[in-house]
């Protein structure tokens, strides 16, 4: 199969067809990942994806499991990523569930109606980062976003539930350790109480 530089998957995907519709993390300034440095994140185009399918198909046959690469699937244009996922379950028939990495703009930025449709033509599972429930936290890994910000992306990963998608929370545990000014660890681990995820949390799996 065709990739460009390394790519990642959690644990659980070890038996899926990896497919990369996007290259790289559309944050990818977290000081604690050290995946995708290598690559400036881009979207790639639906009919070089499509080749990669048909390639897929030549190569595997049937396939039952697909995970969506690189660290930002969600970040696609919904009408693209709706015409991959169409073209995934025309092409292998007894594909059962379709995955990927959820990052938090991206998340957010999807419609009830958007994630709804995702879910019907067979986005399956979302892994989502949860890292910190602290501000110092999250402004020192540089993630991107604040503790309400963080909590808001976890509501963007309860909003996917509601439309039937299963999710994965990863955590940071020790992120960045117990330092003056970032909180206790209550605050450090702290999540909205709603997100409990279908799979445990594991340091480690990749989520944005």
């Amino acid at each position: 199969m065709r990739y460009e530089g390394t790519v990642y998957r959690p644990p659980g995907e070890w038996k899926s067809y990896l497919l990369q519709v996007t290259v790289g993390c559309s944050h990818n300034a977290c000081t604690f990942c050290g995946m995708y440095k290598d690559k400036r994140y881009r979207v790639r185009p639906l009919e070089e994806i499509f080749e990669d399918i048909a390639l897929a198909r030549a190569a595997y046959g049937d396939v039952k499991r697909v995970f969506l690469c690189d660290g930002d699937a969600v970040a696609m244009d919904t009408e693209e990523l709706l015409a991959v996922l169409d073209r995934l379950y025309e092409t292998f028939p007894s594909l059962e569930r379709v995955n990927a990495y959820a990052g938090p703009g991206s998340t957010l930025r999807k419609t009830e109606e958007e994630l709804a449709a995702l879910r019907r033509a067979g986005l399956v599972r979302l892994y989502l980062g949860v890292e910190s429930g602290s501000d110092a936290v999250l402004r020192a890994v540089r993630k991107g976003m604040d503790a309400g910000g963080r909590a808001a992306h976890s509501s963007g990963g309860l909003r996917s539930v509601d439309h039937g998608a299963h999710r994965s929370g990863r955590t940071g545990g020790g992120l960045p350790g117990p330092r003056p000014g970032h909180g206790g660890p209550d605050q450090r681990h702290e999540t909205p109480s709603p997100l409990r995820p279908d799979l445990p949390p594991r340091a480690g799996d990749g989520a944005g």
